[in-house]
């Protein structure tokens, strides 16, 4: 839909794939980015839930190269009154944002220039 944005999917490793089965025409709510519906209705968690899950890892070609890295997460399981789901982000070992502890069907979107 966007040539200015990259979706992976991938195996990642040690973890274990979650999916949702939402039309693509539903309009997710709280996100100016706009993350299309399907995209948002897959998703990655750790097999092991204290276990870091590392989702990217590359090098620029060139030391002068710029991102900007944004992130959508969005709670795809219906999670008890006693469940809470709560993560940490991390770039290049540093926090990036803390707490997050996204909603259920609602987008909650982080990132900026790396």
């Amino acid at each position: 839909m966007f040539s200015d944005r990259y979706w992976e999917d991938s195996d990642i490793n040690d973890s274990t794939q979650l999916s949702l089965s939402i039309s693509d025409k539903l309009i997710l709510p709280e996100s100016e980015y706009h993350p299309r519906a399907i995209v948002m209705s897959t998703a990655v968690t750790p097999v092991n839930a204290s276990a870091p899950l590392v989702i990217l890892s590359w090098k620029p070609e060139h030391e002068t190269d710029k991102f900007y890295v944004y992130m959508h997460f969005m709670e795809i399981q219906v999670l008890t009154t006693n469940q809470t789901r709560q993560f940490n982000v991390m770039m290049n070992g540093q926090s990036w944002y803390a707490n997050c502890s996204p909603q259920y069907m609602g987008v909650n979107t982080i990132g900026g220039p790396c």
